[in-house]
């Protein structure tokens, strides 16, 4: 199958070219720039602006391809937090030019799997959110993704587009972007500084690792019935808390941590559940988290 990969130079990105590459797809990747140096995992490249029309359309007719996994978005929570109308152009704008370009390709469409976030769902009415949980999000990473959600339905109903929604847990591995709490931690470790925790550090998430959520991708876009438009939450089951993290890297580094007050924007922790996808596509998380963090770190 020939697949275009958004987003290509990010971190998730990468590693779902790898998986699809590792299962025997036709890989492409596009993104502004040319590939980061190292990158080897694409059968073919694509320099493209996808905000712009033109440039969307010839990714999709250039590739020929059968899938779309669309990655590319505002990754980092912080920075759609200072710029809001960058994360609502890229999550929402670019989506829908994505998504006609798809629509309008002059033959069968192709499976638009779009990568959301658990994130969207905001405050719990009831735990663990599932995926007909109300969509509340309070974040301006998460609406940004909600927007681009809502995209991606609208074409599905209306332009016959087949679609999925991956709403992603928190992504780790080995390597990570600079603004992790797992990059933060060990560069402050390394040089010597106190780790700093903000809030208590009781606040958890469900990392999931990134070679899992690629698996995700690469069963999703096998799926038979994709014109159903679903929806699945991808998210490993293991609770590890911010605290839990800190404790990991100052005892390896003997370094102490000291607490802040909570960051604005910061989702509160809520558990989460893969059941359905699951049942109907058969993934599973099958990365031991803890066990993973602690040869990361």
């Amino acid at each position: 199958m020939k697949v275009l990969v958004t987003g290509a130079n990010g971190f998730i990105a990468r590693h779902v070219m790898d998986e699809l590459m590792r299962c025997g797809h036709t890989v492409i990747g596009t993104d502004l720039a040319g590939p980061k140096k190292g990158m080897v995992s694409f059968d073919k490249w694509i320099k493209a602006d996808l905000t712009q029309a033109k440039d969307a359309r010839r990714a999709v007719l250039d590739s020929k391809c059968s899938a779309v996994c669309h990655l590319a978005a505002e990754g980092d929570v912080y920075k759609a937090e200072e710029n809001p109308p960058r994360a609502f152009f890229l999550g929402s704008v670019m989506t829908a030019v994505l998504l006609e370009a798809v629509a309008t390709n002059c033959g069968i469409p192709a499976h638009f799997v779009y990568a959301s976030t658990w994130e969207t769902y905001g405050p719990p009415l009831y735990t663990p959110f599932d995926e007909l949980h109300p969509q509340r999000p309070e974040s301006f990473y998460a609406a940004a993704k909600l927007g681009g959600e809502q995209a991606v339905r609208l074409y599905g109903l209306h332009c016959g587009v087949p679609t999925t929604i991956l709403r992603l847990g928190s992504a780790f591995a080995g390597t990570m972007r600079e603004s992790s709490v797992f990059s933060i931690f060990k560069r402050l470790a390394k040089e010597g500084k106190p780790l700093v925790v903000f809030g208590d550090g009781k606040q958890f998430r469900q990392w999931t690792h990134v070679g899992d959520i690629a698996k995700a991708f690469e069963v999703t876009i096998r799926r038979k019935d994709a014109s159903m438009g679903e929806t699945f939450n991808v998210v490993s089951p293991t609770k590890v808390t911010v605290k839990q993290i800190a404790n990991m890297i100052a005892k390896k580094h003997g370094t102490e941590i000291t607490y802040a007050p909570a960051k604005p924007g910061e989702v509160s922790p809520v558990a989460v559940t893969s059941g359905k996808i699951s049942t109907v596509l058969g993934w599973k998380a099958e990365v031991k988290t803890l066990a993973a963090l602690r040869r990361m770190l």
